[in-house]
Formats: C-alpha cells, sequence, structure tokens
C-alpha cells in the first residue's frame, strides 16, 4: 500500500503497464499490436474458457501443505530468485523494468527489505485478492487460510493473494489468517523456491464457457473488506 494509506491498484493493473513478449521473442510495448491483435489489456481481448477443477483439497490436505511451508527457519527470503520474484511484485514503486536485463535500475538492499515487507502486509491484511476455488470465480471460501501462488500469464509468473484454494495456480505459501507472521518465522524458503517450478495445484476436469465479464476483468480483484473477509 501507498503511503497514508491509499490502495494501490491490482498487480494486473500493473502488469498492464509492462512491455509483453511475443511467442517469437519481439517485444511489444503498450499501443503497438502484433498483427492487429488485441493484447490482453484491451477490452476486445477474447478471454479464455474457464479451467474446471476437482474441489478436492480438503482441509487435511491444506493442513499438509501448511506444515510443509512453516519447515524451515523463517526470516527474509535468501538472495537470488526468491528474492527477486517477491522484489518484482511487491515494491510496486520502483521502474517496472527495475532488476531486470535492459530494465532500469538494478534493486538494492531497501528494494528487497520493502517487498518482502509489503508481501507480509498484504498477506495479513489482504488489501487486494484474486478469485480462486475450482472455477476461479470464487473471492472466499470462507476458511481461515490466506495463500499466495503464482499463475503463469503473458509477462511469466505472477504472483497473488487469495483466501480461496487457488486452484490452476502454483501455490507458494500458505498462513493462517491471523498468524501470518508465525508463518513467515517458521517459512521453508526451499520449499517455495521449489514450488516456483511445480505443477498448478488441482485435478483438471473441463473447459466451461466464461460468462459475460461484468464491468470488467477488474471485477476479478475486489476489495476483501467488500465481501467481509
Amino acid at each position: 500500500p501507498a503511503a497514508g494509506g491509499r490502495v494501490r491498484a491490482p498487480r494486473r493493473t500493473l502488469l498492464a503497464r509492462r512491455a509483453a513478449a511475443g511467442d517469437d521473442g519481439e517485444v511489444i510495448t503498450l499501443g503497438e499490436k502484433r498483427k492487429g491483435e488485441p493484447q490482453p489489456w484491451d477490452e476486445d481481448y477474447p478471454r479464455p474458457p474457464l479451467q474446471v477443477y476437482e474441489d478436492d483439497f480438503d482441509d487435511e490436505k491444506i493442513q499438509a501443505f501448511y506444515e510443509e511451508t512453516i519447515s524451515g527457519g523463517g526470516g527474509p527470503p535468501p538472495p537470488g530468485r526468491v528474492e527477486d520474484i517477491i522484489t518484482q511484485y511487491f515494491m510496486w514503486d520502483i521502474d517496472m523494468g527495475a532488476g531486470q536485463p535492459g530494465g532500469g535500475r538494478p534493486w538494492n538492499r531497501t528494494h528487497h527489505e520493502l517487498g518482502f515487507k509489503t508481501l507480509k502486509e498484504q498477506m495479513r491484511d489482504r488489501t487486494w485478492i484474486t478469485y480462486g476455488g475450482p472455477k476461479q470465480v470464487t473471492p472466499t471460501d470462507w476458511k481461515d487460510w490466506v495463500w499466495l501462488a503464482g499463475e503463469m500469464t503473458c509477462v511469466g509468473l505472477c504472483l497473488q493473494i487469495y483466501i480461496s484454494v487457488p486452484y490452476g495456480r502454483r501455490p507458494l505459501l500458505v498462513a493462517k489468517k491471523d498468524d501470518v507472521e508465525g508463518m513467515f518465522a517458521k517459512v521453508n524458503w526451499a520449499k517455495f523456491e521449489e514450488r516456483l517450478d511445480g505443477p498448478v495445484l488441482g485435478t483438471w476436469l473441463r473447459e466451461e464457457p466464461r460468462p459475460p465479464d461484468g464491468e470488467g476483468w477488474q471485477d476479478k480483484f475486489p476489495f476483501s473488506k467488500d465481501i467481509g473477509a
């Protein structure tokens, strides 16, 4: 969050300001369209069908995932890949290209510390959440867990906060809503890094047509307070 309690745009809004790389490696900046095709941030971009997963990640499996999550020594993320991806997605005030090859100024220790601090605050406060559940349309499952999961997008793996099981994404961390600090005191960062390359959560069943969007794709990122979560 910004100073003074102002709420920042959801992460995907920020991603829409980045350059996207095409399949052939060509860099496409905002305002450009390869071969006249709509891009993911355009209103006329065709929305993909819903991916439906079996709702079988029950309380026992969540608890086991949590026990793995807290099987480490805790503390801040180690330098390298884990620290970088957290800074990339939770240090919102730096250049969007910072830390990237050919991008802006490199990340420094202050960036990494603030990125980690923001991650902890976002998991604690749940200011912005992303829909999860077996169809990825569930804002909350009313359980006592908050998740950090990665979703593969056109610009790479995007880290997002969930308060419903993040089926179809790569779950990275889970904490009890009322004890996020307790999770970070024991977090296993080696397990986090392993999960970055892991499979998505859930058993895929089928595709279903996506219902028409409401007021736009931003509806997917509600304030958690708006749903009483």
